[in-house]
Parts: structure tokens; sequence; C-alpha cells
């Protein structure tokens, strides 16, 4: 084990408040086992579905109840206990400005654990946060202070444990120089993307996105299949990092790219804001990911990107092509210990040809899809047709195919210039659901029939071209509302959504509930005005259903030490639980991923006894109550 020592760099007395630290210099100590070999299974930066991995989370062999060392002296500054994200959770503050967090805990320290008890039973509720006193629970480093568990958020037993600097931003704690953890390997390159990023753009000679697959050639990675390039494009990569002795896909820091030995692009997680935590959205390619489930890191500067970890340059990542030449592209992966991996492959320029060879990515006879700000139709075996004619802008235009690929012809079409509506191709009329663009610079709202959409002035990252549909489904007698988009594209923020149903509900009971598929519904909540549900909304499918079932109340086992309740509701979920004992409040821990609630006693000495009433209420309103006494 080694003990990473930082000075501090200020003086104490701007960095934290007078608590009588003696020391400026720390020993920063691993928090599971120290000295013993630790295995990760995520690090700081890592690109998780929503958000950037603000730490790293260490394997406790799939077991709760390790002990969890404080990493170096400090005081405990914040609690937080909910039922979701860190679950338990302890914030302690560092002499040197740092704040370190220990989260999905099982329990505190004994001192903390019965003080947080008691703020719990005061305020009558399991969910709480709290900020002791500077120096109410002082702790040296290595120290326990709590035992590893799997509360909150958490898919399974580890700790999460994260380094913030003075500003309550994420540092990468591999950076601190702890021994326990392992890593020789360099990062794993998996595949490579080009993206046109001009409507002139073309990758093999289509405006689509294209994949290659990058291989191991000795210690080199290599594409052998030909890339070619024309106009402005940017490039992604699909990669990942492991440790020594785990198989889990964890993230890595670094990441370069040149073309023709000059550095265009490079990218440097060291730390990053919490409040631009959901620029990896644009960080990462969203439509690619829900589509194969890949999470594809952008080696450009998207439009909406608020992330200051790159060292884009002047083009922001976004190359041109236009010279007809080959060009040499070297990309460059290193994770925090300084393993690297080297991809070197050519590109190839071309000019805009009409009939590229090749992918097809298309597979029904005739539709359309929506690049960026493009939009493509497509449809099999046109050629020859003598008159093709899009419908926009109550005008009629006469496009000339963009290009041919595989037998399909290819016509392209600037959103910016109109929404079209219709289509007629080779005497096939084709009408578009395409209803509105969204733009990202300021409030819009799109007033429909069935519904009305409101959008913030920060909803989107981007112009967004969305359809909206309304239908009613008989057999299930439902009415949906659809709001989609051709591609999938990532919210910034939810918009409001109002539903204007034909139907008649009940509306003490009627919200509105996302359609997963068949016979899966999400609550989603919402007000009734004026026969109108709103409510916050993202993209997808909706519709309204009234829940008329309580809760369930399943008692595993009701004794004086202890009782413990299964919970749960069929549709709307549960909202509110509570147990009294003759009258008198009693905690309850909630688990959720678990269904599961159970007791937590205020003085252990005491024995349960008396009358005990449960109380759990769904999000609809209903109510189930549980009596039995306690002898």
């Amino acid at each position: 084990m080694r003990l990473n020592k930082l000075s501090s760099v200020l003086g104490l007395a701007l960095l934290l408040p007078a608590v009588g630290w003696a020391q400026a210099e720390l020993e920063y100590t691993f928090p599971i086992a120290p000295g013993q070999q630790a295995y990760l299974s995520g690090t700081m930066g890592e690109l998780r579905a929503t958000h950037f991995h603000a730490g790293i989370d260490v394997k406790t062999s799939g077991r709760e109840g390790w002990p969890v060392h404080i990493t170096a002296d400090g005081y405990v500054s914040r609690i937080k206990i909910s039922t979701g994200g860190y679950g338990h959770a302890l914030y302690v503050q560092h002499p040197d400005g740092n704040t370190s967090v220990y989260a999905h805990l099982q329990r505190f320290a004994p001192e903390v654990e019965q003080w947080v008890r008691q703020a719990q039973y005061e305020k009558e509720s399991y969910v709480i946060e709290l900020f002791p006193e500077a120096e109410q629970f002082a702790f040296k480093g290595g120290e326990v202070i709590a035992w590893s568990g799997n509360t909150g958020g958490s898919s399974g037993p580890h700790l999460h444990f994260e380094i913030r600097d003075n500003y309550q931003r994420p540092l990468n704690p591999l950076s601190f120089g702890f021994d326990e953890v392992k890593d020789q390997i360099p990062p794993t390159l998996v595949s490579l993307a080009i993206r046109p990023l001009h409507p002139d753009a073309r990758v093999g000679g289509q405006y689509q996105r294209q994949q290659f697959d990058i291989q191991k050639v000795g210690n080199e990675y290599q594409i052998r299949k030909p890339m070619q390039v024309y106009g402005t494009v940017g490039f992604e990569v699909y990669s990942f990092d492991r440790q020594n002795g785990s198989l889990n896909r964890n993230g890595y820091p670094d990441l370069e790219l040149y073309i023709d030995g000059v550095m265009v692009w490079r990218q440097h997680i060291n730390r990053f804001s919490f409040g631009a935590s959901k620029g990896i959205y644009t960080h990462y390619n969203y439509a690619v990911s829900r589509k194969i489930g890949r999470r594809y890191a952008k080696l450009y500067m998207d439009d909406g990107n608020p992330l200051d970890f790159y060292l884009p340059g002047e083009l922001k990542g976004k190359l041109t092509f236009t010279d007809g030449q080959q060009h040499s592209l070297k990309l460059v992966a290193r994770d925090t210990y300084g393993n690297e991996s080297v991809l070197n492959a050519t590109l190839q320029g071309t000019g805009a040809s009409k009939l590229p060879s090749g992918w097809v990515p298309f597979s029904n006879d005739m539709g359309y899809t929506v690049e960026q700000n493009q939009f493509l139709y497509y449809i099999k075996d046109a050629q020859g047709c003598e008159k093709n004619t899009v419908y926009a802008n109550r005008m009629q235009y006469a496009p000339e195919p963009a290009y041919v690929v595989g037998g399909y012809t290819v016509f392209q079409w600037d959103l910016r210039r109109g929404l079209p509506d219709s289509a007629r191709f080779c005497g096939v009329e084709d009408r578009f659901a395409l209803k509105m663009q969204v733009p990202s610079s300021g409030a819009f709202t799109f007033y429909d029939k069935h519904a009305t959409y409101d959008f913030s002035a920060r909803s989107l990252f981007d112009t967004a071209y969305l359809e909206s549909d309304y239908a009613y489904d008989r057999e299930r007698d439902l009415e949906l509302f659809t709001i989609s988009s051709p591609t999938f594209i990532p919210l910034q923020r939810n918009f409001q959504l109002r539903m204007k149903p034909t139907k008649s509900y009940n509306q003490e009971r009627a919200r509105a509930y996302l359609v997963n598929g068949e016979g899966n519904y999400r609550y989603a909540g919402g007000e009734w005005e004026n026969n109108s549900l709103t409510f916050s909304s993202g993209l997808g499918t909706y519709t309204i259903l009234s829940d008329t079932v309580p809760p369930i109340i399943k008692p595993y086992w009701v004794n004086r030490e202890e009782f413990r309740f299964r919970v749960e509701d069929v549709l709307s979920g549960i909202a509110t639980y509570e147990a009294r004992l003759n009258g008198e409040w009693v905690l309850l821990y909630y688990e959720r991923k678990a269904s599961v609630v159970w007791s937590k006693k205020l003085d252990e000495s005491k024995p349960f006894q008396g009358q005990l009433v449960i109380r759990v209420t769904d999000n609809s309103g209903n109510e189930t109550i549980y009596e039995t006494k306690i002898q």
C-alpha cells in the first residue's frame, strides 16, 4: 500500500473554516481493504447512459458489510439518505479543500448512525439530508467510517468512492496513486465511426454515418476496410479499459486524434462540473447507443456541447477533406496509468459520386430517416422515374437524386428549408409525420388537436425535428398520444405535454403513463385542468390509465425486535409508507429494488410491543392499511 501525499497549495484559512486542523499535508489511503489488491467495476469519467461516472466503484466480492476506511483526515460535512441515487452516503471535508464521498453504504460508524437515526425520528422521515457541525464527527485517515452496502440506485453490493475539489467537481481518484489498483492493460479499441457533418459531406459516397471494425495486429490496431471521405466529417470511437483481474469494461480519461501527424483533437477527463453532466448526451452518439447499446465517444464538438475537458482547436474536430488525396489517421487512447493503445489507419479522399458502392443502410422498399438537419428519402428500384415531387411550405419541388446505392435511389432534403409533408416518387405518394421544428435557442409551443407541447429554452441541445400522433386502440380501449423523432435524440430537460383526451376519466385516479410495450406502463403523473392532463414529459407514447387497486402489504415477520414487510403496487407505484406503534412513528428502511420495508429502533434496548399499523399509499391515492398486535 502506498499513501499518496498531497500538499495544500493555498492557505487553509482560504479553504476551510477554522476547525483546528494542524496539518497542511495529507495522506490518502484506499477506502476498502487498504494494502490488498482492489478490483473495480467502474472508473471516473466512464460513459454511463445519463451521466459521467463521478468516481470509482470498488468491488466487495458481491457482499455487503466491508469496513469503509476514511481516505484521509477529515470531518463528516454532509449525510444523505435516499431511496435512489447514492442511497446511504457520507461526505467528508478534508483540510486540503477536497471532499471525499462514500455511497451505497449499509450503515455508518456507530456515533454517526445513532445521530442520524435520532434526526430521522425527529423529522419522521427515512429520507433525510443533514449537515453536521465542523468536527462533530472527525476521523483520522484510515479509520472505519462506515460499512459497504447496496442502498439506493446500486445494482449490486459495492462502494462508490469519489474525491471532489473545493468547487465540488469530481476528480479522478486513480490519479491519487493508490497501489491497491493494478493496471498494466491498455485500453481496447473496438470500432471507429465517421459521420457526415455537412449536407455535401459523404462517407463511402453516402450521407450516412459508417462504422469500421478495428483489428489488433501485434501491438498495434488497424482498420483494413477502405475509409472513403469527402467534405466535413467527424470521427467517433467505441472503446473501453480494463484493470488487472477484472473483466469489467471501464472508462479511461485520454483520447488524441492526429491527421497527417497533426493533433486535431484531445480529450482529457480529469474533472467535470455536475452542472454540465447532462452534456454527456452530446459527448457520445446518443442515437447509436439507443439502437445498438454502444456508446461511441465523439472526437468533435457537437452542437450544444457544454463540456470543457477538450482541446479541440479551431476546427472543433470537424475536419474537411476535399483534395481527393490519402491522409494518415492516428488515434491514441491512454488510461490513468499511462497504458496506451494506438490505431493507425488511412483515409482516402474522394469526390461526391452519384453512384457509391458498398454498404446499403436500408431494409424497407421505401421510407425516410433524418440525419442532423437532413431528410433522406429512399426508394428501391426508382431509377428511370421521370418526375419526383416533394411537397413542403405549400409548394412543390422537383428534387434530383442525391445518389443511388444498392438499387436504392436516395433523395436529400435540407430541413432548414421547411418540413416536407408528403412526396410522390415513381407514382407512389407517401405522407410524413414530421410536424414541428423545435429550436434549441428559445421557448417553443406547438398546438395540435389532441395535445399541446411546451418546450422551455433549455429543453434541447440542438434543433429537433419531431413527429406527433394521436390514435385510439380499440382492443385495449386506450388513447395513445405520441411525440417522437425519426431518430433518437436526447433532451436536456423534459417539456410539458398537455393531453386533450376525447374520453371521460375519473380525474381523481387517472394519470399519464408512458407505454413501454404491450401491457407495460410507467407512471408519469400529471394534473387535471379543464379536462386536460398536463405532465412533465420526454419523447415516447403516453396514455391515460386509472389505478383503482390499492398497494399490497405482505408481512415477512413481525416480532419484538423487528418487523419486515413486502410492499408493492401493480400500476402507479408506491408513493408513501408509514409505520406507527401505539400511535408513535417508527422508522422504516425502504429498499425499493426489493420492494421491502423493515423497522429500525431508536432505542435498541426497548422491544416493539403493542398495536402496529402499517399504512401504504400509491401515486393515485389508493391506500392499504395493515394492523396487527405485537405481544
